[in-house]
Formats: structure tokens, sequence, C-alpha cells
């Protein structure tokens, strides 16, 4: 026996899962993350049969015993809350749940609603447990409870109809409670269980609503679950077509689904952290599956009257592709060797896909046409949700994000430029001699800043869409409004570069910070970062304002009695920005990560203009 174990040297988790056991005493480090037991088993796969025969033996002695009693004489639904066999080490998912009755509504209206854009779930399968459930009053497989669990979270946190208050309905509680089952799951039942795998992936998607989704542990685990995932992915043969031939056409095409949903959590991760995709686009040949109505295919109602009908979840695999290719082409070890006329080639090439992407979608339903669009409600927050997604990949590829250290520097050092001039002679046109470019200022010049800007307002515009009570979908959308608002600043603060003036954008700033505002009240580990990144933010669009103005009093059309008026604030500004630091605005900017590199750019250019 000690052999065997010594042969293995990997943990039963991470031998299931195949991946790196670091062996730590007295438990490894995935073993810590997955909150698992680390244990070493000899001949692991012949115990597992073993304890499978157990654990259904004691299921057939335990249920001679259990009867459940109804006081009105009826037996009611309960998920979980079996008791374990006397001296067994049952694990399973027991924590309470509501009856299974109060918890249908819900459930249906989550397949009416959010599965129809993600259907993560076959909404025959699953309810056909669910009757069977009914039927015994008793559910007890821990797999089909997990899922239970994330749908009900993801229904909560995705705006599902309300519904009467059930007493102990706490989403909260039922993510803590599915993810170590889910692990347990995936290691217990030889890892080739499809519904551990949606829930594994409901709980992905749970995870990008979350208000505090960027944590540093957060992070960690997302990634965790992830690769556990993908791996899963693999392992079910859902990349591979051939494996679906011998199936039925339902459950062939669930797997297809799962398929995809994998593939867009997995290109959308990678985008966001900069870390190459798990799924390789050329390890994979499974087909995208046929337009239908109820899965995907949605119904749309415009202004005028017009009908139209659109695939989101077909849209959303595309601009998946998109993300993948961002990474492979702008953020891979390979793309960081590129010569700067290579890269922006790939920015042209990557520029050129979004476009075509967009071209996709009805001219009725694109951003600026949204607001007064009628269709589900699901349906138009998803909506919103995809475009937020299109303008992080526009910010991705031309490097625009409020936490790129270099774009953030060379437009702090701008805008100190903005408050050194003199009020009366550094307008319109002579500011150009004394400020840089606005193609210096860029980091791919050339290349439509007015398409760039375009994109970062209808983002901002979009949010007006986003329901303040909404915390789900402010999290997903805050960092890419962030980072569009930090494009509005940019524009103007340019304004004499390239005169696209819009009034519009400073009502656009003040809301977002306004939001801003309200996110750093609620306590969280990066509150004190969220307060810093806020007040830089509104420092900077008061200089943005600055130079706005300057524009204006450089223009041949203002009224000579409004400028004196122009001048005092331009003064009172100039003088409040100056005793603003420099350096802490760029840090107030940049991640914990850049933070450092950031700081070294800002005193290397102080330095050399010294």
């Amino acid at each position: 026996m000690v052999r065997g174990l010594e042969k293995r040297k990997a943990c039963d988790l991470c031998h299931v899962k195949k991946i790196r056991c670091d062996a730590k005493k007295p438990t490894c480090s995935h073993c810590v993350v997955y909150g698992a037991q680390c244990a070493y088993t000899p001949h692991i796969k012949r115990r597992r049969k073993e304890v499978k025969l157990e654990v259904q033996n004691s299921v057939s002695a335990a249920n001679i015993h259990d009867v459940p009693i109804n006081p009105a004489g009826s037996a009611q639904p309960v998920l979980g809350d079996r008791p374990s066999a006397p001296g067994s080490s049952d694990t399973r998912e027991t924590s309470n749940l509501p009856p299974l009755l109060d918890l249908v509504p819900i459930i249906n209206d989550y397949f009416s609603n959010f599965n129809i854009i993600f259907p993560l779930f076959d909404r025959d399968a699953f309810m056909q447990k669910l009757e069977e459930a009914s039927a015994s009053s008793r559910l007890e497989d821990p797999a089909t409870i997990t899922a239970v669990k994330i749908i009900l979270a993801l229904a909560d946190q995705h705006r599902v109809s309300a519904h009467p208050p059930i007493p102990s309905f706490d989403p909260a509680a039922f993510i803590s409670d599915a993810q170590p089952t889910i692990n347990n799951l995936v290691t217990g039942r030889d890892g080739d269980d499809l519904l551990a795998l949606q829930s594994m992936l409901g709980l992905l998607i749970h995870y990008q609503g979350t208000i505090h989704h960027s944590t540093q542990s957060t992070v960690s685990s997302r990634a965790l679950t992830l690769a556990s995932a993908i791996k899963l992915v693999h392992r079910l043969g859902l990349h591979q077509s051939r494996t679906n031939a011998l199936l039925d056409d339902a459950t062939s095409l669930q797997r297809t689904r799962v398929f995809w949903i994998a593939y867009i959590l997995d290109r959308e991760i990678s985008m966001r952290t900069h870390d190459p995709p798990l799924q390789q686009e050329g390890d994979h040949d499974t087909r995208i599956p046929i337009s239908a109505p109820g899965f995907g295919l949605v119904h749309f109602t415009t202004a005028s009257g017009l009908s139209v009908d659109f695939d989101i979840f077909h849209a959303r695999i595309d601009l998946a592709h998109i993300q993948g290719a961002i990474y492979k082409r702008l953020y891979s070890v390979r793309a960081s060797c590129q010569l700067p006329a290579e890269r922006q080639s790939n920015v042209v090439g990557i520029h050129g896909m979004l476009r075509d992407w967009l071209a996709t979608v009805p001219t009725e339903l694109h951003p600026n046409n949204l607001a007064s669009v009628v269709g589900p409600h699901s349906a138009v927050r998803q909506l919103v949700a995809m475009y937020f997604t299109y303008s992080a990949c526009f910010q991705a590829t031309h490097q625009v994000g409020s936490h790129d250290a270099e774009w953030v520097t060379r437009l702090v050092k701008y805008s100190q430029c903005i408050i050194s001039l003199d009020t009366e002679t550094g307008t319109g046109s002579s500011i150009n001699r004394h400020l840089s470019t606005a193609d210096d200022l860029l980091l791919e010049p050339s290349l439509s800043w007015a398409a760039i800007v375009s994109v970062a307002r209808d983002c901002a515009r979009l949010f007006r869409m986003v329901q303040t009570d909404d915390l789900a979908m402010i999290s997903m959308t805050t960092c890419t409004l962030f980072a569009a608002v930090f494009t509005l600043i940019a524009n103007m603060l340019t304004v004499s570069e390239h005169g696209m003036d819009s009034e519009d954008d400073e009502k656009l700033i003040a809301e977002a910070l306004a939001t801003f505002g309200q996110l750093t009240a609620i306590e969280s580990p990066y509150s004190a970062t969220s307060r810093k990144m806020h007040a830089a933010c509104v420092e900077l669009s008061c200089r943005a304002r600055v130079a706005r103005a300057r524009f204006v009093l450089g223009q041949p059309g203002l009224n000579t009695m409004n400028r004196p008026t122009y001048v005092a604030w331009l003064e009172e500004q100039a003088r409040r920005s100056a005793g603003y630091s420099a350096l802490a605005l760029v840090e107030g900017f940049t991640s914990a990560e850049e933070k450092p590199l950031a700081t070294r750019m800002w005193r290397a250019g102080a330095d050399g203009n010294s």
C-alpha cells in the first residue's frame, strides 16, 4: 500500500483533477482553495467504486427507516434533509432549503428569463428531476440539489420576477453551500457529471455579478473553478462533435450549449485578466447550435412597431471569438515581442472584426436605439451587458483602460500642461504650442479616435438603462463604464486638438461620477482603492472642464460679456488643481500591480523634464 502511494504522490483531489500537487502538509494548496480533505488513497479508481457502493448501501438502509411526515397528512417535497446513516461520514449537501413547492415558481421564472439568453440547463430534463422528487417527496441527489441552489442564486441575482418572501431563502448561503459540494461532485463522481459542470459554470456566472468580484480571493477562486470546468469539458468530450453522434438530439443539443457557455466565460475571463484562454481555438469542432425561440432567439419590437428577432446567444459566441483574438494578437507573450508596425496591423484587424460584428446586429438594436426597444426585460438587460462587453473589447484593443499605466501617465501629464497655461493666452490654437498633439497622447494614433469616443459615449448612455438597485449589472459594467468615462475625460482634455466638443459629455461624466461615489460607500476590501480612484477621476474631470473652457474662450462666437466669468472660473480651477499631486493622481488610477510601473514612468518623465 505504501509503495502505491509513493508512486502516485498527488493527493486524491489533484489526481482526479489532473493538476500538479505541491504535497504540502497537512493540506496541499489546491485542497485549501477547494475546501476539500487532503487525502492520499492508494489505487484510487478501485477505491472510488467501493465508496460509491458503500454510499448506495447506506442510502438504501437509511430509506427503510426514513419516512417524512407532514402534519397535514401528505408529504411535502424537501431538498437535502435526509439524515446520514449511523456511523457514516456523509459530506453531501444537507443545508436546509425551503420546500420544493415554494421554489418551483422561482425556478420556472429562471428558465423563462435568464436561461433563454444563456441556456445553461435543459428545462425539460431538469424539471423532470424535480417532478420525480415531488412524486417521491424527497430530492436526494446532491448534484440536483446543488444545481437548484445555483439556479435560485442566479434567479435572484439576475432580476427574475418578484415573488412573495420565502422563509430561509438566502441566495448567498446557497452559493456558499454549493462551492464545496461542486468540488465533491467532480472528485466523487469520476468527473463525468454534466450537471456538476453546469453548476460550476453557473457559479462562474454568479461571480461576475458579485459586487466585489475583483477581490484577490474571488479572482483566484474563479480562475481555479474555470480551470476545473474546462478540464471537465474535455473529460466529457464536449469539445468534440463525434462524442454527440450516438446521443439523442436533446442531450446532444444540451451538451453543445454547455460547451459554448464555457467558451464564452473562458474568453471573458481571459480578456479581463490578460491570462491565456484555456480552451484552445484549434482544439474543438463543436458547431454553434441552431437558433430557436426560447434558446437565445428573442423577439423585440421597436418604437415604430417593427418586429425584430435576434439571437443574443449567437452574438455573444461571436464576440467571445473576438475576445480570444484580442489576447492572442495583443496580450500574449508572442504579441509582446511584436514590432510596432505589426502590432498596429493587428489593432486595425481587430478593429475591423469589432466593426463587422456590430454590423451583424440589427440597426434597430444598436446602442443608440436600445432605449426605445420593447422586449423581455431579461433580454434587454442582457443586450446592455453584451454592449458593455463590446465596449470593453474596444478599450482592450486600443489600450484606453483606466488602469493602463502608460495611458494614465500620458493623460495626467497632458492635464498638468492644461492647468499651467496662462488663462488669457492659453486658449484655442495657442495650446498646440504648449502641449503634445493628440496623436502623441493616444497610444494608437491615426486610428479613428472618433470611433473610440463614440463607443465610450454609447457606453455611458447605456448605463442610464441600468437600475440603481441592480447590483449584478452594476458589478458587471462598472469597470467598463469607468474606462469609458476616462476616455470622455481624455476627449475633453484634448478638445483643442480635434474639435470634437460635446456638451453632453460633461453630463455623462457627472452622472457616472455620481454612481462611482455611491459605490465607494459600499464597504469592501477595495473600498480605500475605490475612493482614491473616484477622487482622482473627479480631479481629472475638473481639469477636462478647464481644457474645454479654454477651447470655448478661443472660439470667435463667444459673448464678450461672458468672458470675464470664464476667465475667473479658469483661474480659480487652475489654482486649486495646482495643489493636487500629479503623482498621486497617476497612482490613484493604476491597479496595485501596475502602481510601481506607473510611479517609475511618472518620475522618469519628471526627471526628463526638469
